[in-house]
């Protein structure tokens, strides 16, 4: 399952925005109905972390409006679900390269 996310924070807000005006619901109702917590939403609103696609999707069917859906399907960047433990696993390669090839050679 891809990691989604909005290049942009503009993108972002409208997109919470629209859930929230039309779902007319609390956030914490909205984070229960996605089967997560307030704070992880507020991660997810603030840009700190990418969404899951299942989170997102779920987000996605709270906006009433087809074309609003389209609008931010169209808007959405992917990234592998492991996209971050590949980064980790270059860097610390590179910060430990005599210990892998030590490694290597036993």
């Amino acid at each position: 399952m891809d990691r989604i996310y909005f290049s942009n924070n503009k993108d972002l807000n409208l997109f919470f925005k629209d859930i929230k005006e039309d779902s007319k619901l609390s956030w914490k109702k909205i984070a229960e109905s996605m089967n997560t917590t307030k704070s992880m939403l507020e991660n997810y609103r603030k840009r700190r972390l990418s969404m899951p696609e299942d989170r997102f999707i779920k987000l996605l069917q709270m906006i009433s409006n087809e074309d609003g859906k389209n609008y931010f399907l169209a808007l959405i960047k992917r990234k592998d679900k492991n996209w971050g433990q590949i980064i980790g696993g270059k860097k610390a390669y590179k910060m430990n390269k005599k210990a892998f090839e030590k490694g290597r050679k036993k």
